[in-house]
């Protein structure tokens, strides 16, 4: 058991700095009590901050304990909380790892709050990096996945990608400005695509493909007859932009099954997607494997690689 050991004289050499350090402390605990009200907005995860902020407080403490004097405490918990509200607000990018008592733990307590910030839209996703020689963690992909997200939905607030611009446009203006779209969607994502090739199928039986990727020529295909007629036959020309992200998904599967160290993925999602290309099957597949329509469906929708498409494309 660790002792907690106080020394007057150095109390009475550094009072100054000891009220210093309270007063500190003071206005820190006012900043974070501020950053919790403003985080009670957020009903459905409010409760498991205030957990997770409490369990911080109690190994504050604890490690507070440790030290040989009471100045050399305040001096560990103001420094500590001080680290915590920026990490916690963002306003410093802090280099340096503070860990828990528990040093079997790899990820920092810090590191986890902000983390669990990133993953609940309570902070902005932070590009990433692949690093060589290091193993890409699961928060690291989530976290590019959603920073190539945030980077696509700004991209559709550009008034060339617009409703209206998009509705006063031609067929032929529609596919050049899908062409640029996809071109720069393929920017934000890292990736080379060859080419973008439009073809022309009609819908059957309230079904109509919107386009699909082709590994063996790295290229992007998209349904002419959906930016001509789709709208007139209750399919929306508009989510093509939607399909090109799901296929450029499907490209940055492909790309970073084959080059996994230009991409910030994990080991287990590049095996999970390999595994799904090589055992990929389409509905019709299914069906001819005696499955009824709305199971192959199901199926097909159901296979690794394209339940994550539809995740990154925000598709139902």
């Amino acid at each position: 058991m660790e002792k907690f050991m106080i020394k007057a004289d150095r109390i009475e050499g550094n009072s100054k700095n000891i009220k210093l350090i309270c007063s500190a402390i003071h206005d820190i605990d006012q900043s974070i009590s501020g950053i919790s009200g403003k985080l009670a907005i957020k009903a459905e995860g409010a409760e498991q901050i205030r957990s997770r902020l409490k369990n911080i407080n109690e190994q504050i403490l604890k490690e507070a304990a440790m030290m040989d004097s009471l100045s050399g405490a305040l001096l560990h918990i103001a420094e500590l909380y001080r680290k915590a509200e920026k990490q916690i607000i963002g306003s410093v990018e802090y280099n340096t790892k503070f860990y828990s008592i528990d040093e079997t733990n790899k990820e920092s307590v810090w590191e986890k709050i902000k983390n669990w910030f990133v993953e609940n839209g309570l902070s902005d996703p932070e590009k990433q990096e692949r690093i060589n020689g290091e193993t890409v963690t699961a928060h690291q992909q989530k976290e590019q996945d959603l920073y190539l997200q945030k980077e696509i939905e700004s991209l559709n607030k550009q008034k060339r990608y617009s409703k209206k611009e998009w509705k006063k446009a031609s067929t032929e203006e529609r596919k050049k400005i899908l062409e640029e779209y996809i071109e720069e969607v393929s920017a934000i994502m890292g990736l080379d695509i060859d080419k973008i090739n439009f073809f022309y199928s009609e819908a059957e039986d309230g079904y109509c493909t919107g386009g699909y990727f082709v590994s063996k020529d790295n290229s992007i295909y998209i349904n002419e007859w959906i930016i001509a007629e789709g709208d007139t036959n209750s399919f929306p020309s508009r989510d093509l932009f939607s399909t090109a992200v799901h296929e450029l998904r499907h490209a940055y599967q492909d790309m970073a099954i084959k080059n996994p160290d230009k991409f910030v993925v994990t080991e287990e999602s590049i095996e999970k997607w390999e595994k799904s290309y090589e055992e990929y099957k389409d509905q019709e597949d299914f069906e001819a494997e005696g499955m009824s329509e709305k199971d192959a469906f199901k199926a097909y929708r159901d296979q690794e690689i394209e339940q994550d498409a539809r995740n990154f494309a925000n598709q139902w």
